[in-house]
């Protein structure tokens, strides 16, 4: 899919629901509990008991999870625009193109995701919450810098789509050339 977009015009990218799979999977996962429940567990056997608890949580706050981005499903994740880019889900307003430094990427366990670098002052600015400051520090250690994350499985398009757009905007409003990290 190929987006057509004016860099000087402000162009919105939306959050992305979670897939059925994971529908299936929360699913099974209850089911799993609850037949070991069901099966009954000899007395005594706690670790049964613990371990079919444990699937049943894990179901329930996996359909959880799966309701929540649902709801939250087409709203606006990122907001490329001449002042900037906006990660809306962060708050503390757009970070200037001169503030970003480069692009990443990063894969944990099949999960890939593309780190837009920023200095340490607008990173600053724009990561209010411990879980946020939590997964930087994790994008700083393996990239040696701070920068915002943004999961493949979170936003509409491709991981390449966003990266290029974000090289065009920050090429096109005085940031640094991002096309050879695109």
């Amino acid at each position: 899919m190929t987006i057509e977009v004016n860099p000087n015009e402000a162009l919105t990218l939306h959050r992305r629901a979670l897939g059925w799979k994971y529908i299936l999977v929360a699913l099974f996962m209850v089911a799993l509990g609850g037949s070991i429940f069901w099966i009954g567990p000899e007395e005594g056997e706690t670790g049964i008991v613990i371990a079919a608890v444990i699937c049943i949580v894990i179901g329930v706050l996996g359909l959880a999870a799966v309701v929540v981005t649902k709801r939250k499903a087409g709203q606006p994740m990122i907001t490329l625009a001449p002042d900037g880019v906006t990660f809306e889900v962060q708050g503390g307003g757009p970070v200037a193109w001169s503030e970003v430094t480069g692009l990443g990427s990063i894969n944990v366990k099949g999960q890939s995701g593309l780190i837009v670098q920023i200095t340490d002052a607008a990173h600053a600015r724009v990561v209010p919450s411990r879980a946020m400051r939590s997964a930087a520090k994790l994008d700083q250690a393996l990239l040696g810098s701070k920068g915002l994350t943004v999961w493949h499985n979170q936003i509409e398009g491709s991981l390449e789509e966003l990266a290029g757009l974000i090289a065009l905007y920050s090429n096109a409003h005085g940031g640094p050339d991002l096309r050879q990290a695109a």
